[in-house]
């Protein structure tokens, strides 16, 4: 799926959102979240001008823009802008650095916590817990015993899964039931 950092032009990345685009025309919508004419807008869609800082600024809402995709966003206008060529050399590695940012999974996480080296090995020794953890994210399975009865495991080994999972916070546990935590599982490129 295409995101905002695989464009190096904010000019065609706003025509890619405009194709994608199921409400009320972007155009429109951004000329009143910006506060000028549609006609304008249509100009900077067909490369005659160009957005302000400001006007650039107040796109993020419409597009729903992360923090990053914002800065990203930011990044593309002004190398659009800048009028000499140190300028666009020095926002072109700008660029490049929040690409090259934005291909590690780990920053695009917002994790709350990680598993430590010990959990994580823990973790991938059985593929019971895997098995338990996603099995919390459905609702009819939230439980000790329809958890155990739908994957056909012995409902000792399940309560042992759901215990490490919830004392590593990847699941938490309400009442009787449980549901998917705060931290996350990610091995990084250099995990053995």
């Amino acid at each position: 799926m295409q995101s905002i950092f695989d464009f190096s032009d904010y000019k065609t990345y706003l025509n890619w959102r405009e194709q994608n685009w199921t409400s009320r025309g972007l155009r429109i919508v951004l000329s009143d979240a910006i506060g000028c004419q549609p006609s304008y807008v249509s100009q900077v869609f067909n490369k005659d001008n160009h957005l302000s800082l400001e006007q650039a600024s107040k796109c993020h809402s419409v597009l729903g823009h992360t923090a990053a995709e914002a800065h990203y966003f930011m990044l593309l206008l002004q190398f659009s802008r800048a009028g000499i060529p140190e300028l666009q050399s020095y926002f072109q590695e700008q660029i490049v650095q929040a690409r090259e940012d934005h291909k590690f999974l780990q920053n695009r996480l917002r994790q709350k916590s990680n598993l430590s080296s010990a959990d994580q090995m823990t973790y991938y020794s059985s593929h019971l817990h895997a098995l338990v953890h996603i099995a919390v994210t459905i609702e009819s399975l939230q439980t000790t015993e329809a958890i155990a009865s739908r994957l056909g495991a012995p409902l000792k080994l399940v309560r042992e899964s759901l215990e490490f999972l919830v004392a590593t916070k990847l699941v938490l546990k309400k009442g009787d039931r449980y549901k998917i935590g705060t931290a996350r599982v990610y091995l990084c490129r250099e995990s053995s």
